[in-house]
């Protein structure tokens, strides 16, 4: 089972130096807190959050209850958890591989008191299934189970994105496999009821409906209601290419098409696919993705839509002295989030060519209509990239890094002018951290209002190491 369709929730700039490196001229405040979630075993890391405010946020992720996973909601008004729910999941969930089992695609919340969240779980013969959990009126409700889709084939993946304009009207969108091919399909939630469920066609696939993955679905911010979908599909020619589709309050607008890298090499080392989208007001967004080159290497793609018309992708060039490997090992796609003043800020990787297991992570900013040369993630050593997030005007990346004793959760920001601060080590804990050997990581952030940030993950605590959830305030 893979999961490939991605929400996108993050963003960030990038200009001047090609390093980033350590510690903030000026440090930000950080505030932590910990997290509670009454009768569950093993929280997992947050995989969602939604915010109308600082301080007024919702908190989703999975955890575990004995060997059944659960869902587990937090409710945070005025700074303070107010309430924390764990639900079931349906009647036909069995349990095969306690984490891997059920998880949380999305989660959408027009207001403080409505919100739609959809997820996956699996069922007998590990079968795939989605469902939805939706809070009105400040009250969530149960789990409940989406129909299965015409052909679902059994034991195939399948994903939803849900995004709600309103408290009773929101749109899902996803892929699931047919036996044959992979569908994108759509259909809308209208204050609990579910749609029919519509299957994406566009002249452009081979054979009108089939195989079109959408990978990525990304609703702007400024715009509420507008969402734009990008995935790849398969030519007359059997050759996998870009697309996108855009949506208005529900409805199918366009199924377009962005052109692919110049130096695209269909099918040579792997195929062409989309990691990361991000719009900030309808018509104006930007696509990254993975695709294989003329030099044998599988290398970062990005596109721009314009005004409503997308830009022909165009590889990104590396500094002198790295390469990409042809068969890269335990990399991480590029990851992308734009402000919602269209700054935008995606990761790269690569290799010393003195050096090809070693591999570095790169910060690279679209601003100003110019994508920036790619600046190498220098300090703290042994980086990963965790989540991007947007701001107004400013954007951060939160990630970890792991030393002797320690694992580190760190942000790296950047300002209004596209200029990106040294790293910021994220050493504030709630009382209870295990402060011999601390480990810390950031899964997923946001940016309330402006350019305030907020991490959710986990630490461990002086209670035999266990895991706890915390949040992190970053001011």
């Amino acid at each position: 089972m893979r999961r490939v369709l991605a929400l996108s929730v993050a963003v960030i700039a990038l200009f001047g130096s090609s390093l980033v490196g350590v510690a903030s001229a000026s440090t930000p405040k950080l505030d932590a807190k910990a997290l509670s979630v009454k009768g569950i075993s093993q929280p997992f890391p947050p995989t969602t959050t939604a915010c109308k405010s600082v301080g007024n946020c919702i908190i989703i992720g999975n955890g575990q209850v004995g060997t059944h996973s659960v869902i587990y909601v937090i409710n945070e008004v005025g700074g303070k958890e107010t309430k924390s729910s764990v639900k079931t999941l349906p009647s036909d969930y069995v349990p095969y591989q306690g984490y891997s089992d059920a998880g949380i695609d999305s989660l959408s919340c027009p207001t403080q008191l409505a919100c739609l969240a959809t997820g996956y779980y699996l069922t007998a013969n590990q079968s795939v299934s989605l469902f939805t959990l939706q809070m009105t009126g400040g009250t969530w409700g149960a789990v409940t189970a989406v129909p299965a889709f015409p052909n679902q084939y059994p034991g195939a993946d399948i994903t939803a994105s849900g995004n709600c304009w309103t408290a009773s009207n929101c749109l899902i969108a996803g892929l699931y496999e047919d036996g044959q091919n992979f569908v994108s399909y759509y259909l809308t939630d209208t204050a609990g009821v579910l749609s029919s469920v519509n299957v994406l066609s566009s002249t452009l696939f081979a054979n009108g409906e089939g195989d079109s993955e959408l990978q990525n679905i990304s609703c702007a911010k400024n715009d509420p209601g507008w969402c734009d979908g990008a995935g790849t599909y398969t030519d007359s020619n059997n050759v996998r290419q870009l697309f996108s589709v855009t949506f208005n309050n529900g409805v199918e607008q366009a199924v377009t098409e962005i052109p692919s890298p110049p130096d695209y090499v269909p099918g040579s080392i792997a195929n062409i696919s989309v990691s990361g989208l991000s719009c900030w007001s309808a018509n104006n967004c930007v696509a990254v993705g993975l695709y294989p080159n003329a030099s044998s290497a599988l290398a970062e793609w990005h596109a721009v839509l314009v005004q409503g018309s997308w830009t022909v992708a165009a590889g990104q060039s590396l500094p002198a002295g790295y390469v990409q490997p042809s068969q890269p090992e335990g990399f991480q796609p590029p990851m992308l989030a734009c402000a919602n003043n269209g700054t935008c800020l995606a990761s790269d990787w690569s290799s010393p060519a003195a050096n090809l297991s070693k591999q570095v992570q790169f910060l690279i900013s679209y601003a100003g209509g110019t994508w920036h040369a790619p600046a190498a993630v220098t300090s703290p050593t042994n980086a990963s990239l965790v989540t991007f997030v947007g701001g107004s005007t400013e954007c951060a990346v939160f990630g970890f890094s792991i030393g002797k004793v320690n694992q580190d959760a760190f942000i790296i920001t950047e300002a209004p002018n596209g200029t990106v601060a040294k790293a910021t080590i994220l050493n504030a804990f709630p009382p209870n951290v295990d402060k011999k050997s601390p480990q810390a990581d950031v899964a997923v952030a946001i940016a309330p209002n402006g350019n305030n940030f907020v991490g959710y993950g986990t630490y461990t605590t002086n209670a035999k190491s266990l895991t706890s959830l915390y949040e992190i305030d970053v001011t």
